[in-house]
């Protein structure tokens, strides 16, 4: 008997990939920062989503009842999202749920409600509208440097097949936010990152961390699958400069209980610690890697 594909690769990596499995996801993320204006935005675009509670439920139950109940597929949870701090409070927030998704397997294009994320000259261009909170952003790729796709987390602890794709080092940003009457615009250094799988993260995963630290000239992106039960976490570390993406290692340890680790080491090539909560889910650590600091900015996910 054939093997039906859980999903297709696009000639274009960042393009839709068409998941069909059920409990399958994709997702497409950006992030903004302008540090004169105290500015941070972060946006989601998603076709089916890891960590949605309904849609993680509705697979639970269908694994249980397979005969009796349909199987929930990404085109069941589509949505966007988008949340801008300024001063370090959170001052605009868009969450939408919508029944379609318009995508392009050829070309980066995908449209959820009136959220639509477009490939342009250059990089990218993100436009977000809901109520009285309107954005749109540029993001222009620095140089041709190539990027990275790899699988986190592993089988062993998520269940499912997790890809992770990286299209570019890093974006300059140029954006315009309006809340009511509010308006400020960024101008500042950007971040994209897209994900997609053929299963819900797995109930071997208590907590899915996943951030980045800046540091000088370069960039690390890490991802934390922190394990139920005692289990032991996994982590990945990927660099970000110049000459592009790359992974550098998978080596991980963390210290502390709580909401969040109290520290975390990334086989030597970066440390954080000094947590402190800046609010929806996100955590800002004091970095170091070799003889750079800076700091480090982590969302944690509870599964």
């Amino acid at each position: 008997m054939a093997t039906i594909p859980m999903f297709q690769t696009p000639r274009t990596p960042d393009a839709w990939h068409r998941v069909t499995a059920p409990g399958g996801y994709e997702v497409w993320r950006l992030e903004a920062e302008d540090a004169k204006s105290d500015l941070r935005m972060v946006a989601r675009l998603w076709n089916g989503s890891p960590t949605d509670w309904e849609y993680r439920r509705a697979y639970e139950r269908y694994l249980r009842h397979p005969t009796r109940r349909r199987p929930p597929v990404p085109g069941d949870c589509i949505g966007a999202e988008l949340t801008v701090w300024r001063g370090g409070r959170v001052w605009g927030d868009i969450v939408t749920r919508a029944s379609a998704l318009a995508a392009s397997a050829e070309r980066v294009e995908v449209r959820i409600g009136a959220t639509e994320l477009l490939a342009v000259e250059g990089g990218l261009k993100l436009v977000a509208a809901e109520g009285v909170v309107e954005g749109e952003w540029t993001f222009h790729t620095l140089g041709s440097a190539t990027g990275w796709e790899g699988s986190f987390p592993s089988r062993a602890i998520a269940r499912a097949e997790h890809r992770w794709l990286v299209p570019a080092a890093s974006y300059n940003v140029e954006g315009v936010i309006r809340v009511g009457n509010d308006q400020q615009t960024m101008s500042g250094r950007g971040f994209h990152d897209h994900m997609y799988g053929t299963g819900p993260m797995g109930d071997g995963m208590r907590r899915w961390l996943r951030g980045r630290a800046v540091l000088g000239g370069r960039v690390l992106m890490f991802q934390v699958a922190d394990a139920r039960r005692g289990g032991a976490a996994e982590g990945i570390l990927l660099e970000m400069d110049g000459d592009g993406v790359r992974e550098v290692g998978r080596m991980f340890e963390q210290k502390g209980g709580g909401d969040w680790p109290m520290e975390m080491e990334f086989g030597g090539r970066l440390r954080l610690s000094d947590p402190r909560e800046v609010g929806r889910g996100w955590v800002e650590y004091a970095a170091a890697a070799g003889g750079d600091v800076g700091r480090g900015l982590c969302e944690i996910v509870r599964l």
